[in-house]
């Protein structure tokens, strides 16, 4: 698991895979030259009920499973953008007591992303 930063860097993604994941994160905005009026992202296909709890299992287990006081079902996907070259990329919660009220921009492969608060993560299942 890593963060989208650390994916892009690691070549689990492309240019245009950061610019699809834009677009269903924050619309346009921060890349309207980059993306134009007529950009279409990468369609979307929905996890599946089954992969959503795999993922919610994995997530658990990454942050502490039976160590901390929390469960698989107690997991948030708060924001799905997709599967890019197997990669599932979200923003989950739910697991952690932590957080801030942070909101920055942040420029990744050319494409700028607008975090408030929560980050972008990318699970590898290839």
């Amino acid at each position: 698991m890593k963060l989208l930063w650390e994916a892009w860097d690691s070549g689990w993604l492309t240019q245009e895979d950061l610019s699809s994941i834009a677009y269903y994160h924050q619309g346009t905005y921060l890349n309207e030259e980059l993306m134009g009026e007529n950009f279409e992202p990468k369609p979307l296909k929905p996890l599946s009920v089954g992969e959503e709890d795999v993922l919610k299992v994995f997530l658990w287990l990454y942050n502490g499973g039976l160590r901390s006081n929390r469960t698989p079902a107690d997991c948030i996907i708060k924001e799905y953008y997709g599967v890019y070259n197997g990669c599932v990329v979200l923003i989950y919660g739910g697991l952690s007591d932590g957080g801030g009220d942070a909101s920055f921009m942040v420029p990744i492969g050319g494409v700028n992303f607008q975090y408030n608060d929560d980050m972008i993560i990318v699970v590898q299942f290839k």
